[in-house]
């Protein structure tokens, strides 16, 4: 599977080095709505092109169409912002966990520490009924706040046992959507009519999303290895 990805990632790169004219409405070429940056379509051209369709009173068949295709451009730039943007917190979260987890389990340890009786009751004696009040809230918080760490910890545990099988199940599914898009940018799809500028741009952005969610995915399985060596040496 890993070898198939491998051979997506770079098939896409070179589609996304295709060009796309001049659409028969006379719109921007399909190439200036790609950006430099992975060749993603450039957000103000298609937002560009999308108002100056939705300023005119009445609108084709085809340039209904190419309405929708624009909006749905803008829409999966969106996602691929949004994914990105979890991804690089969810790198922040793994590189953070190994430190918070041992944390967790210091505070788990400490309360299950037996204290010296006689000492401990010579402390309470000298302290106020205010003191002695504000003292059990504290330790019943801290009690309430252990609690939710462990229960937190079962949970982890329980999902790191399916989280690989369920990525490469995403992964792998997003790879077959990458291969059907391929198929259809490279016009060897059956039945497939000619794509429009603005649909080749719309499939390129889609193209794009699935490579950041597979890429999201892999940096999960890297954070599962992670966690799963914190959790085992704590545990």
């Amino acid at each position: 599977m890993d070898q198939l990805l491998a051979q997506l990632v770079v098939d896409i790169q070179l589609l996304f080095d295709q060009r796309i004219g001049l659409n028969s409405r006379g719109f921007v070429r399909g190439d200036r709505l790609l950006g430099r940056a992975a060749d993603l379509p450039d957000r103000a051209e298609v937002q560009s092109q999308l108002n100056t369709l939705n300023k005119q009173k009445e609108l084709t068949p085809q340039d209904k169409l190419v309405q929708q295709d624009l909006t749905q451009t803008l829409e999966t730039l969106d996602k691929i912002e949004r994914i990105k943007s979890e991804t690089a917190q969810l790198r922040q979260q793994v590189e953070q966990a190994p430190a918070k987890l041992r944390q967790a389990v210091d505070s788990l340890n400490n309360l299950s520490e037996v204290t010296d009786d006689a000492a401990t009751r010579k402390t309470l004696s000298t302290l106020s009924l205010r003191q002695l009040e504000s003292r059990v809230t504290q330790t019943l918080d801290d009690l309430q706040n252990a609690q939710n760490d462990l229960a937190t910890y079962n949970s982890q545990l329980v999902s790191l046992q399916t989280q690989p099988e369920r990525v490469q199940n995403a992964m792998y599914n997003a790879s077959q959507q990458l291969q059907q898009i391929r198929n259809r940018l490279n016009g060897t799809s059956v039945g497939d009519e000619t794509l429009r500028p603005t649909q080749q741009v719309l499939l390129q952005a889609q193209q794009a999303l699935l490579n950041a969610q597979i890429e999201q995915q892999r940096k999960s399985l890297e954070g599962n290895t992670v966690l799963q060596d914190t959790l085992q040496k704590q545990r």
